[in-house]
């Protein structure tokens, strides 16, 4: 059976990255879309899991998620006729998912989604509207839970559903152990919380953005803040960027490797 695997984000990446390691590379392909662009949120996430480099990577122009999207069928199209897998594999919700799975669908090639069924019921995040889609055009369905079950078999989707359990923690417990021969990251504090914030809903408001910026400010606790870029840039639109940067108890740093982030989980409070 000859597989693609589709990705193009760094919780893909991860996710993914106990499945690759199972694959034969005879029969499968690695295909990046290349929606996170930034080497730090991509190549770098890739090297240090020590998967293999992707057999296929794309350029994508900076754009809207409708034009990305767009974008992503439309090269991928064009590799999925050259390979002609059995099966198209895709993993949660972000918008390389939504677009992969659409262009195997329209090129007759079966789709099978990894993280199947999770649903916030928050119709402002763009992932919820990428994963109900997916889900219902979806031939194998993997849940990571009886609770992901259930909400696949409630809305009736057609495709064949498996409770799996989640990647992530099998990436977990593949590279806790070793995170802290290959981390990088040192610190002195204790007794600290570890942030991360990037979803659209809560970075895109001013005033959900304020908010979140002011309650970190009031809350006393020192905060390691890895910032994601679209965070970066929000801050830096609303004003909010030296007034967290200044602050005493945050200190602001670049996005993190996966072994840094899993040593920071580790010592965080």
């Amino acid at each position: 059976m000859k597989t693609a695997i589709i990705m193009g984000t760094r919780p893909e990446i991860i996710k993914f990255s106990p499945i690759i390691h199972q694959l034969d590379k005879k029969n499968s392909f690695v295909i990046f879309t290349g929606q996170h662009y930034d080497y730090n949120l991509s190549l770098q996430f890739i090297e240090e899991l020590g998967i293999r480099k992707p057999d296929y990577w794309m350029e994508l122009t900076k754009s809207n998620p409708s034009v990305q999207i767009g974008e992503i069928i439309i090269k991928l199209a064009r590799i999925l006729q050259k390979l002609k897998p059995d099966t198209v594999v895709v993993e949660g919700d972000t918008n390389t998912v939504l677009a992969a799975s659409i262009s195997s669908l329209k090129s007759g090639i079966p789709v099978s989604h990894v993280e199947a069924g999770p649903r916030s019921y928050d119709w402002r995040m763009p992932e919820e509207h990428n994963r109900i889609q997916v889900d219902h055009i979806s031939e194998l369905l993997f849940a990571p839970s009886q609770y992901a079950r259930k909400n696949l078999l409630s809305e009736r989707v057609h495709g064949k559903i498996f409770v799996t359990g989640n990647t992530v923690i099998d990436a977990i417990q593949m590279y806790a152990d070793s995170a802290s021969k290959k981390s990088n990251f040192s610190i002195d504090i204790d007794n600290f919380v570890l942030m991360t914030l990037h979803r659209a809903e809560n970075v895109d408001d001013r005033r959900i953005l304020t908010g979140i910026v002011k309650a970190i400010l009031d809350s006393g606790q020192d905060i390691i803040f890895p910032a994601h870029p679209r965070t970066v840039e929000r801050l830096h639109q609303f004003g909010l960027y030296n007034t967290l940067n200044d602050s005493e108890n945050v200190l602001l740093i670049k996005p993190v490797g996966y072994f840094d982030m899993l040593e920071l989980m580790k010592k965080c409070s």
